[in-house]
């Protein structure tokens, strides 16, 4: 049997590192933390967790970058309002204001989780038609999550909190059931100890977090409404960079799943000059060294800027570009997307 894991960061360490952020009258907790010109990389938590869940990954992110992580509004140690319309739209706001707020004018994005369907949102709004005005986004990186909201198998309680059920399951949630819950979606072999559970449960009854459950898993039922606009948004001309362990998440996923996955993340980083990371069936050690290698293709990115011909229809158009260096590649998107003519 594994040894269970403990944290790097104790959980009363990492909150007394952070600070409290405003944000439409509420309080956000929020870390922030590296070399002041480093490039910005802003790292989007899961469901139903907080900003510790990069925890491990933190001395080695804080090395390269200067991270900001908060704790979405509903979640960790922000404020947790019980009337409040939460929504994935929102938090994509509530990351835009940190971003502005200490002077981020263009960032990369590190997401897992519940915190893929956020950056799908930042990413929809890079669209020629939304961005200006807006901090740029460079690059994306997703972690195992809901992409496809067709491909997403909740787990029990998930499945009561959206229930009409979901305000008396959310009340009655407990440690005991948030460890099995954890512990369910934690590979087999990299089950957490009870210093991570009792952190989890820790920081989901922070505030009063049960009593709005129901209304922070309101966010299965967006993803399906917003499903166009956020698939689109993967082919919007930012590099997109995937790194992906099917034995770890929830379970149900048959082989033949697990397998299109990845081919479909693959060839979205193929397309939009990044690269896709599989972790085969075995349980990742740590993701670390994916995303050392991503670092170092970042330090040769560039912005290309050229004129496209529109057509009367809106769509992807091809594109080839040559570099005279006989002993050098180029890693770029193989088409872009034109609006259509006016």
């Amino acid at each position: 049997m594994s040894t269970p894991l403990i944290p790097a960061i104790a959980l009363s360490d990492w909150r007394a590192a952070g600070q409290a952020v405003d944000y439409r009258g509420h309080r956000i907790f929020l870390r922030i933390d590296g070399p002041a010109d480093a490039p910005a990389l802003l790292l989007i938590h899961g469901f139903p967790t907080a900003s510790w869940d990069w925890e491990a990954l933190w001395p080695q992110l804080t090395r390269r970058w200067r991270v900001v992580a908060p704790d979405l509004i509903g979640f960790g140690f922000s404020d947790k309002p019980r009337a409040y319309d939460y929504s994935l739209v929102d938090q994509a706001d509530l990351c835009e204001a940190m971003l502005r707020r200490f002077g981020v004018d263009r960032y990369h994005v590190l997401a897992h989780d519940y915190g893929d369907s956020v950056a799908q949102e930042l990413l929809a709004r890079q669209a020629p038609a939304e961005r200006s005005g807006r901090p740029r986004l460079l690059s994306l990186c997703f972690l195992n999550g809901g992409l496809f909201p067709e491909t997403h198998r909740p787990l029990l309680i998930q499945k009561l909190l959206i229930s009409p059920l979901g305000a008396l399951v959310g009340r009655l949630t407990s440690r005991v059931r948030i460890a099995a819950s954890m512990r369910a979606i934690f590979a087999s072999d990299r089950q957490p100890g009870e210093a991570l559970l009792d952190g989890y449960w820790a920081l989901i009854a922070h505030g009063g977090g049960p009593r709005i459950m129901h209304k922070l898993i309101r966010y299965m039922r967006e993803r399906r409404e917003r499903r166009a606009r956020w698939v689109g948004a993967l082919q919007a001309g930012v590099v997109v960079y995937t790194i992906y362990s099917p034995s770890v998440g929830h379970a149900g996923h048959s082989l033949w799943r697990s397998s299109w996955g990845q081919n479909f993340l693959s060839q979205l980083s193929d397309e939009t000059g990044g690269e896709s990371y599989i972790i085969g069936f075995g349980s990742p050690v740590s993701f670390q060294p994916f995303l050392d290698s991503i670092f170092e293709r970042l330090q040769h990115q560039y912005i290309l800027t050229f004129e496209a011909r529109a057509e009367q229809k809106a769509g992807l158009q091809q594109v080839r570009i040559y570099i005279p260096e006989k002993d050098a590649s180029i890693a770029a998107p193989d088409k872009v997307y034109v609006p259509a003519s006016l």
